[in-house]
């Protein structure tokens, strides 16, 4: 059995055998029936199917046809058809050739040229690559393509001839003729040059000329700027240097003073300054020669002008010759290149030399603008460059070329100015040239010319050497016989001429004195006084005696008249005698001295209200600085308490923030123990600050704390025992529930004027009020809902500064609230509750954190260029978290001073139709109650006041802290606001009940009463008055009793108010009867009133509210609808009833003594 795949013999099994014949229940496609033979392993051409026919041999036969490529009548006689021919499957007895454009080797199937070749003809093995100047783009779709090859258009050239096919399979690989060539018929190898004058662009199929000042290259574009064309090339040519081509056919020469060194410009440079150009057209300018000078755009030198002004090379204009130096070089006077120092021998003035060669002139320094003249005993030495001492025995007078001999026996020394004859006593020694003494015991009157001439004494008589005369002994001598000598008179004694003994020496007259050898007796010299006593000249009681013997006056004082006298102030003088004192102006310009006699000019100060700022002057003190000091310094400047600077360095005085902090000084510490840095803002270790922002000692604020909960404590202790009173002494009468409705509202006033009060001293540092109310004003910290005002975290964090206490003012108020709301909308039946609590909360610790929040926006820049927060100076504004604090603090106050006024006004706002219904009414309302806490006090057309009263403590708190802390605009501001809704208050008169516009307005007012006397303490000298003053004491006491007249008022009114909202009938009835009863006897109002009682049991009329307009009338709205009187209203005649009509009777007593006051 053969076996054949792919029509290929691929085995004989010589035990294989056909298939039995049997009915088929499985028919495969690649494999047979019997299940040990595997899939068909070849490529199945085309199957036959024969249903129900015995395959005879010439069928299996028709099954073996030879494979494409080959051809032949069987599998086995298959050949593979020649190149240029191919067969098909089935079809392969026989092979067909390839048509034009195709091409086969092997017998392989006929395939398509590929791009870049052709083939003319059929029965082709291979095809051609298109020749030089043609192409063929076709990608072996279409044999008819492939034919021939298409040509390269006119103007294109392909060059390769046919050795590679890349460079034949596109219209791109023919390329375009270049400018200056063309080519007119298609098809072409190569491109033809255009004739001489022609040009043409890229691709051109023919040649033509171009116009000048255009680019015919690729196109007809105009020459850019810096080149040009006259017509004869087709392209712009470079503009070459010294010329200059703005675009088109201009080329210009570049004129004289000119140039251009580059190619392709556009203009050209003018020639700098030493440089010059006399013909156009170059490319580079000439150094100006030495001689000239060329200004900028020089055509020709010009010449420097004047033999004392020189131009060296490149000048750019002429230099005048130096003092002491000569021009030099140049062909003339007036083209000098140089100068010259002037050589010693010689002075120059003006540019010009001239020799000292007149009658005893000479320079001997180089650089001289005049010759000297010789000086007496000298002259000139023969070169002139300096003088010589005239020779021994001659002199010069000076100005002399030479010395002159000594005549008639006289004589000289080197360098004399006169020849000299020896004096008397001496004679001339020829062998020495000089003149010495006459031995002793001789002498000569006019001088000896040799030693000959000194004549010998005559006996008794006796001479010194060098003697002119001999003599007995000389004034103020005696002769000594045992000595054989003279010797001197002693002191206070004299002789004219000489004395033979001791006894000749006579004594001084009284008040004169001598010396030793005197001929005579003088009185004391100047500034002296003889004392008899000591028998000496003694110096004046106004002189001392100077180094030099004489008298004098001492340092720091100065001879005025016959006594030495101090220095004046402002003078000074600092070694002894009896010149004038020197002026401390001529030193230091406007200063004196403390004290008269100043020794020093250091003791030139300046005086009180100046100070030296270093720079020679004394300069104008700023306020802050003591007037009263003298002799201060920029950096021993002594400022007053109250005032601070940044370094000694600086002259920028500020006010204080906290005035108490700044104690003053002239140190480098002008700050209160506990306080430090900027504007002694801060604390220094174991300090913290009080309310009032002042650095207190840990210990102390640790006793404040303890003395604020002790506060707190007595507080609810009152609080309390209020609450007992009202809840238990009077819970039997008619207007308990209304007496705590009075206490809560007006309570609640009382509480916001506190809250106000307690923030003042941190929206106001070290707000200027007296001592105890300042302690109270502590004590009430609680008001304030601030835990940081009364518990001083720096006692407890070193680290703990402003940024931390925005965070703890306002994350847990957020936590807190937002449980409250989470609690409430779990809990349906305790939302009202927990709705209300989140009001009471952001009521509350509104101010506060209004007040906090503001903080982080204001910064305070010093004078050293350093920005830190106001409300906190250890925080640095410049600090990169800045911006992290700054976006915290914006979301706090939309949240807080923004957002909570919106969600009060928008409760309100949404409610508001029914919180304007009729008091009586509204209380009855159940939607109400949640948020009764908003408007409840209020009249019910002051549906909104909540929103104004909150406004009033943002403003009084929080807006008022953005101000400039410690300023006396925020203080008017602060007075201002106080004011303006002290008005709109007393105006308005927004509470249902007219007590609590009384303790409204009387709170507003003690406002503007704290910030009238803190204005008025800040400004006058009760802020510096010492504590204890009658003024302090005054003011102290004032705000006290205002502040426990509000407090006392506020409980009469709760208790003892007359015009409640709610009247009962018996009452009505009685006001109604007082006009009539009130001219009736006793007896007839007893009458009257017994009337009103049975009245009483029939009727009762209520009335919920009574307004009282300005002329004290009123008019009754919604009486009620039930006039029957309830049981406890009757007047009944035992227990609680009868307490009752006795309380009603002594009532209406009461009201009819106050109506009579009231008329």
């Amino acid at each position: 059995m053969k076996v054949y795949k792919n029509g290929i013999l691929a085995g004989t099994k010589t035990d294989g055998h056909e298939p039995n014949v049997l009915t088929r229940t499985q028919h495969w496609l690649g494999r047979s029936a019997w299940s040990a033979d595997g899939y068909f392993d070849g490529t199945i051409a085309y199957l036959k199917v024969w249903h129900g026919v015995e395959l005879t041999e010439s069928h299996v036969a028709d099954l073996f046809i030879c494979p494409s490529g080959t051809f032949g009548n069987t599998l086995a006689s298959c050949e593979t058809c020649p190149d240029g021919m191919s067969s098909t499957y089935p079809d392969t007895t026989t092979c067909t050739s390839c048509s034009a454009g195709e091409y086969s080797t092997g017998g392989t199937a006929c395939t398509v040229c590929a791009a870049g070749t052709y083939q003319p003809s059929s029965n082709s093995a291979s095809c051609i690559t298109c020749p030089a100047g043609q192409y063929q783009p076709d990608k072996a779709t279409s044999a008819s393509l492939h034919t021939s090859c298409v040509l390269c258009s006119p103007g294109k050239k392909l060059e390769d001839d046919g050795d590679d096919v890349s460079k034949h399979d596109a219209a791109d690989d023919c390329d375009s003729c270049g400018p200056g060539f063309f080519n007119s018929e298609p098809g072409a190898s190569e491109c033809t040059e255009c004739a001489f004058g022609e040009v043409s662009g890229a691709g051109a199929s023919s040649c033509g000329s171009c116009p000048a000042g255009y680019d015919c290259s690729s196109g007809t574009t105009p020459c850019a700027a810096g080149k040009y064309s006259n017509g004869a090339t087709n392209g712009c040519e470079d503009c070459p240097p010294g010329n200059r081509c703005p675009g088109g056919a201009d080329k210009s020469q570049c004129l004289e003073g000119t140039h251009q060194p580059d190619s392709t410009q556009s203009r050209c440079l003018p020639c700098q300054a030493g440089k010059y150009q006399e013909e156009p057209g170059k490319s580079s300018c000439a150094d100006c020669p030495a001689g000239y000078f060329c200004p900028k755009r020089t055509v020709n030198p010009v010449e420097c002008g004047s033999v004392a002004l020189y131009c060296p090379p490149n000048s750019e204009g002429v230099q005048p010759a130096s003092e002491g130096h000569y021009t030099s070089g140049g062909t003339t006077e007036t083209t000098r290149e140089s100068q010259v120092e002037c050589e010693v021998g010689h002075a120059c003035v003006g540019g010009v030399k001239r020799t000292c060669n007149s009658e005893g002139e000479y320079s001997d320094l180089t650089g001289s603008t005049i010759c000297k003249s010789s000086s007496e005993g000298h002259k000139p030495n023969y070169e002139r460059d300096c003088v010589e001492q005239c020779p021994a025995n001659t002199f010069s007078i000076g100005g002399r070329d030479d010395c002159s001999p000594c005549t008639d026996g006289a004589f000289s020394q080197p360098g004399s100015s006169v020849c000299q004859k020896c004096p008397s006593g001496q004679f001339y020694n020829s062998s020495v040239t000089s003149c010495e003494l006459c031995p002793k015991n001789t002498f000569t009157i006019s001088g000896a010319s040799d030693i000959s001439g000194c004549e010998a004494c005559e006996n008794g008589w006796y001479s010194q050497p060098g003697s002119s005369a001999c003599g007995k002994c000389s004034t103020g001598q005696f002769y000594n016989e045992s000595s054989t000598s003279c010797e001197l008179c002693p002191k206070n004694t004299f002789t004219i001429s000489g004395a033979g003994n001791f006894s000749g020496c006579n004594a001084c007259a009284a008040g004169e004195h001598s010396l030793e050898g005197a001929g005579y007796c003088q009185v004391c010299p100047q500034y002296m006084a003889f004392n008899a006593t000591t028998q000496e000249c003694d110096c004046l009681n106004s002189f001392v005696m100077g180094k030099d013997g004489t008298c004098t006056c001492k340092a720091g004082e100065t001879l005025m008249g016959t006594t030495c006298q101090p220095c004046e102030k402002a003078k000074w003088k600092s070694k002894e005698g009896v010149t004038s004192c020197n002026l401390c102006t001529q030193s230091l310009e406007d200063s004196t001295t403390k004290n008269v006699g100043s020794t020093s000019n250091s003791s030139c100060i300046c005086p009180s209200g100046t100070f030296d700022n270093l720079d020679g002057k004394c300069e104008v003190i700023e306020e802050g600085v003591n007037p009263r000091a003298s002799g201060m310094t920029l950096t021993t400047l002594e400022l007053e308490p109250e005032f601070w600077r940044t370094d000694p360095s600086s002259n920028d005085i500020r006010d204080c923030p906290l005035p108490e902090a700044c104690v003053g000084g002239n140190g480098t510490n002008y700050c209160r123990e506990g306080h430090a840095g900027p504007y002694c803002n801060l604390c220094v270790d174991e300090y913290a600050k009080d309310p009032f922002m002042l650095c207190k000692s840990c210990d102390t604020t640790g006793a404040s704390i303890a003395y604020t909960i002790i506060f707190v404590l007595a507080l609810a202790c009152l609080a309390g025992g209020v609450y007992y009173y009202v809840k238990k002494k009077v819970e039997d009468s008619e207007g308990n529930r209304y007496i705590l409705k009075r206490l809560k509202n007006g309570g609640k006033i009382i509480f916001t004027g506190f809250q106000i009060t307690s923030a003042l001293p941190g929206v106001v540092p070290a707000m200027p009020l007296p001592k105890t109310f300042k302690k109270v004003v502590s004590f009430v910290q609680v008001f304030n809902i601030d835990v940081f005002q009364f518990v001083s975290a720096g006692c407890f964090s070193a680290g703990f500064n402003f940024y931390h206490r925005l965070l703890a003012a306002t994350i847990p108020i957020i936590t807190i609230c937002a449980m409250f709301v989470d609690a409430g909308r779990r809990n349906s039946d305790s939302r009202s509750y927990f709705f209300n609590c989140t009001l009471a909360i952001l009521y509350l610790t509104l101010p506060t954190i209004t007040t906090t929040v503001c903080g982080v926006f204001s910064s305070d820049t010093l004078d050293n260029d350093r920005s830190f927060l106001r409300v906190d100076y250890s925080i640095d504004c410049d600090d990169e978290a800045r911006w992290f604090w700054l976006f915290y603090g914006v979301i706090m106050a939309l949240a807080f001073p923004i957002g909570v006024p919106l969600i009060f006004f928008f409760i309100l706002y949404t409610k508001r139709t029914r919180i304007m219904k009729d008091v009586e009414e509204r209380e009855k309302d159940e939607e109400l109650t949640n948020v009764a806490f908003l408007f409840e006090p209020y009249k019910p057309e002051f549906w909104y006041f909540e929103v104004v009263e909150t406004g009033r403590r943002l403003m009084m708190t929080g807006v008022l802290s953005v101000i400039k802390p410690g300023s006396f605009t925020q203080l008017s501001w602060g007075l201002f606001l106080s004011i303006f809704f002290t008005v709109i208050l007393a105006m308005l008169a927004p509470y249902n009940d007219s007590r609590d516009n009384k303790i409204a307005v009387l709170s507003s007012a003690l406002l503007i009463l704290v910030f009238l006397m803190s204005s008025f303490k800040s400004y006058t000298k009760v802020n510096r008055a010492e504590e204890g003053s009658y003024d302090e004491i005054g003011m102290d006491v004032l705000l006290m009793l205002s502040y426990a007249v509000l407090i006392v008022l506020f409980f009469w009114l709760a208790f003892h108010q007359k015009d409640d909202m709610s009247v009962s009938a018996t009452t009505l009835v009685k006001n109604s009867l007082k006009g009539s009863s009130s001219g009736l006897s006793k007896s007839e109002r007893a009458k009257a009133q017994v009337e009103v009682e049975e009245v009483e049991e029939e009727v009762e009329i209520e009335m919920t509210d009574i307004k009282v307009d300005d002329q004290s009338s009123f008019e009754v709205e919604n009486p009620m609808q039930n006039s029957k009187a309830r049981p406890e209203d009757r007047g009944q005649s035992s227990g609680s009833d009868g307490g009752k009509e006795w309380e009603d009777r002594k009532r209406f007593e009461d009201e009819e003594d106050d109506d009579e006051d009231d008329e």
